[in-house]
């Protein structure tokens, strides 16, 4: 199937999918609320879908709250394991070619199997920071560059589709001294996404005052 194809094929799963993690959801808030509150529990959970579809769900739980982070993978005309990011709210799906995978594995995990391969690299590269760069004004596409605990991503967004499809993976060992530079703005990017809007607008505030200095009355 083709990317698009997979995101319409990946929407039919929403009930049964939302229905399945009530459980694993309800279980972790639990674990998080007797606990230490201000740890952050993360928990993967494999799920086969009656469409056929196979999901693997990362929860998140931290004091802001428990987030979920979907993806759907599947296996091409090639046999090789491709995988989407899914978003319930419509916005920035993303697409990790075969290639992406592939390149992981020379890295971080060149013996085992692919589809353990995918869950390593969903358990540790979950949440995803993009940032964009416009490639002309007439073009409906733009380079996307993406940041992940474990290196950046590189690819490109299809504005139409609004499917991000990302084709190259580089780890920390390889960057160039600008790409150390994307990294620590994508991680703190990635660090905001995971605050409630309180702490966010807290650390910003915050932020202003050390960079321009309180006013004087």
């Amino acid at each position: 199937m083709r990317p698009p194809e997979v995101l319409r094929c990946a929407w039919h799963d929403k009930v049964p999918l939302v229905h399945k993690m009530m459980r694993p959801f309800e279980d972790l808030r639990r674990r998080h609320l007797k606990g230490d509150r201000t740890a952050v529990l993360e928990q993967v959970e494999r799920y086969t879908a009656p469409s056929g579809n196979r999901w693997i769900v990362v929860l998140r739980a931290r004091k802001s709250g428990i987030q979920v982070y979907h993806f759907v993978w599947y296996r091409g005309t090639d046999n090789r394991i491709r995988a989407m990011r899914i978003r319930w709210d419509g916005g920035g799906q993303a697409h990790f070619s075969w290639h992406v995978l592939e390149q992981y594995a020379a890295r971080f995990s060149p013996d085992v199997e692919a589809e353990e391969r995918l869950l390593q690299f969903v358990t540790h590269n979950y949440d995803v920071a993009f940032k964009a760069e416009e490639i002309g004004e007439d073009n409906t596409n733009m380079n996307m560059f993406g940041g992940i605990r474990q290196g950046l991503l590189f690819g490109v967004l299809d504005e139409q589709a609004d499917i991000v499809y990302i084709t190259t993976f580089v780890d920390h060992s390889l960057f160039f001294p600008d790409q150390i530079q994307l990294m620590e703005q994508l991680d703190f990017q990635r660090f905001m996404g995971s605050l409630s809007d309180g702490q966010r607008q807290a650390i910003l505030e915050k932020r202003r005052k050390q960079e321009g200095g309180e006013e004087r009355p």
